[in-house]
């Protein structure tokens, strides 16, 4: 089972002048710690802030384009922050993919039993449609895009190519 769980819609920030790219955007806007999202990643549930999404960003579209290339049957995304590392390798299988991922670390936001201990005794592997799976980061990003553009942050930011593209 995969899903993402938003925990409510996050107050954010300003815009920063200073930002030149997407993840510094995302980390601007939701640099206080509001925002917060949840991967159900077989039935554990792993807590990820605005912070952390924004430093693997750029992982997370990578893998979804991967994922829409047609020449791309195998790979694997290396998630690298200090709240959530991680190496998920895909494999391609017609319309699903198969995801076997390894747990290095995540962070447990002051919640009750989120340790990596406790996420390596659920499967380390998901199997979803592709287009299902695609959707739910989709909608993620969405939701992203929408903040960017409310904070006063334009498509011009370097790193927002996937995102204009979604309606």
């Amino acid at each position: 089972m995969f899903e993402i769980i938003i925990k409510e819609k996050a107050k954010i920030e300003k815009l920063d002048s200073n930002d030149f790219d997407i993840t510094e955007a995302i980390y601007s806007i939701y640099k206080n710690g509001k925002f917060m999202i949840f991967i159900n990643w077989n039935g554990f549930y792993i807590p990820m802030n605005g912070s952390t999404l924004s430093q693997i960003f750029d992982d997370i579209i990578e893998m979804l384009e991967a994922l829409l290339d047609i020449e791309s049957n195998n790979f694997s995304v290396n998630f690298l922050d200090s709240c959530f590392t991680a190496v998920w390798e895909f494999s391609k299988e017609n319309e699903n993919i198969k995801i076997k991922s390894e747990w290095i670390e995540i962070a447990p936001y002051n919640l009750k039993n989120i340790t990596i201990e406790e996420l390596n005794k659920v499967s380390n592997i998901v199997k979803i449609n592709k287009v299902d799976f695609i959707r739910k980061w989709d909608f993620l990003i969405k939701i992203i895009k929408d903040d960017l553009i409310i904070s006063g942050y334009d498509i011009d930011l370097e790193g927002l190519e996937y995102l204009r593209n979604l309606k």
